[in-house]
């Protein structure tokens, strides 16, 4: 256990850096970003990505996490074959979008979405096709080798689409930075994974490949909806500027929860190989939980505390309406914090029909609350939405205390608990704060912490598995 506790805490370690060093670029960008924008334009953008992000998440039908999360490895024929699924899911994707795009457009009421959406998507093969070379990566657990990859496309992104912004291509900036972007993601992955592409057709592995990656695609299906509901929702009822402020509060939380995608993207080459002893499993979720919960908890609280003076000021003043989705959105990503190792758990053990179910219960309530309260309320109907959503997870736990094991909330549950409360200390009242300063003044809570740091500083100093 201990060989490979320190492959996933220097793992986490190494993407959590890269990540760290991403979301200082990826603030300073959006911010010189939006400001040459300004909401209208980049409301267009973030419904065109929200629905590339869609197809993307559907194309893969599982076929990533069916290679990286096998307890041996795939043979040879397995990637290729999987390279040309993908392809041809890709190509599919792309023609579905060209006819849904003027759809999109009519229903988001947002003028001009349908060309933006054809241009971004006709990158869909390649995106698709580049998980099987990400996969041999992540098998490996060569997490440093992809962090530096991501690192340079996103430097990538911002280095063709600030200077288009600023010469007033408008949408179309963004645009371009995420096809440069996409470009060197596929060749850097490919060399770094020593992947040549090959065409490959078994009849039989086809259909055992999608087959499994079904049941996968209809959980993930469900759970990436929920990037439609800005859209399709707020988008209908308050335009693109609106679009924009929703994008905006999210991409916040986004940079803000860095640690909980890298535990997600580490998790599964590590659960999968525990997912047959059940109480080493639920030590290793439970663990990855806190790990994630103490630094995205006191960052969200963080942000949320500083927002009302920063934004403002460093965005403008038009986009202050942001501010009021804040802590919505914080409360759903702790929430989601709490339970996101479950489900990566759930998956390595082919448990898809249930986390669909969870999916789906989850989508249903925080897209029909956004629905009632959007057009009544505003923004902030989105932000009741969010909370709403949170509900599934009640099932959730239902369902993973049945398959696996109950996890302990006792240490993590109480930090969720101090941590949501803070965050809406601007909305309601600094008495929301009284929970999180019970905290800090407890041992118990400096403890974990000076744990926590003594795994991260041993894992940073050892070498990186998987890297030579």
């Amino acid at each position: 256990m201990t060989g490979l506790r320190g492959q996933a805490t220097q793992g986490a370690t190494f993407m959590a850096a890269r990540e760290g060093v991403g979301v200082a670029i990826g603030l300073v960008g959006v911010v010189l970003l939006t400001r040459l924008m300004g909401p209208a334009a980049y409301g267009v953008y973030a419904a065109a990505v929200a629905l590339l992000g869609y197809l993307t998440s559907l194309g893969q039908w599982g076929l990533r996490v069916q290679l990286v999360s096998r307890p041996v490895e795939p043979e040879p024929d397995e990637y290729k074959q999987a390279f040309t699924l993908l392809v041809l899911l890709g190509v599919l994707g792309m023609a579905v979008g060209f006819v849904a795009a003027p759809v999109f457009e009519s229903w988001s009421r947002i003028h001009g979405l349908a060309l933006p959406v054809r241009v971004l998507i006709t990158a869909l093969p390649g995106m698709l096709a580049v998980q099987v070379p990400r996969s041999q990566l992540e098998r490996r657990i060569a997490y440093r080798q992809i962090a530096t990859v991501e690192l340079i496309s996103q430097l990538t992104f911002y280095a063709i689409a600030l200077p288009a912004a600023f010469l007033r291509m408008g949408v179309w900036a963004p645009v371009a930075g995420l096809w440069g972007q996409q470009l060197v993601i596929w060749v850097l992955v490919s060399i770094a994974a020593g992947f040549r592409p090959r065409l490959h057709w078994e009849a039989g592995r086809v259909s055992n490949m999608l087959r499994q990656g079904f049941q996968f695609t209809v959980a993930s299906w469900l759970w990436q909806a929920r990037s439609l509901v800005n859209p399709l929702i707020v988008g209908h009822f308050l335009g693109a500027t609106g679009v924009a402020f929703v994008d905006l509060a999210v991409r916040f939380a986004d940079n803000l929860s860095f640690l909980r995608s890298t535990a997600s993207r580490i998790s599964l080459p590590i659960l999968s190989q525990l997912q047959l002893e059940a109480g080493r499993l639920v030590r290793t979720i439970e663990e990855g939980t806190r790990w994630q919960m103490l630094p995205l908890g006191l960052g969200f609280v963080a942000f949320t505390w500083l927002a009302p003076f920063a934004v403002p000021l460093v965005f403008g003043s038009e986009w202050s309406p942001v501010l009021r989705l804040l802590p919505f959105v914080a409360f759903g990503y702790l929430t989601n914090t709490l339970f996101s190792l479950q489900v990566s758990g759930l998956f390595v053990l082919r448990r898809y029909l249930d986390v669909a179910a969870v999916h789906l219960v989850h989508l249903s309530l925080f897209a029909l609350a956004a629905a009632v309260l959007v057009p009544r309320v505003g923004l902030i109907g989105y932000g009741f939405g969010e909370i709403a959503g949170t509900a599934a997870y009640v099932l959730l736990h239902l369902i993973f205390s049945r398959v696996v094991q109950r996890p302990d909330y006792r240490v993590v549950g109480v930090w969720w608990i101090a941590f949501s409360a803070a965050c809406f200390v601007q909305p309601i009242g600094w008495w929301m704060a009284i929970p999180l300063l019970i905290l800090l003044v407890s041992p118990g809570f400096w403890r974990q912490v000076r744990e926590l740091l003594r795994q991260w500083s041993v894992a940073w100093a050892r070498p990186t598995a998987g890297n030579g």
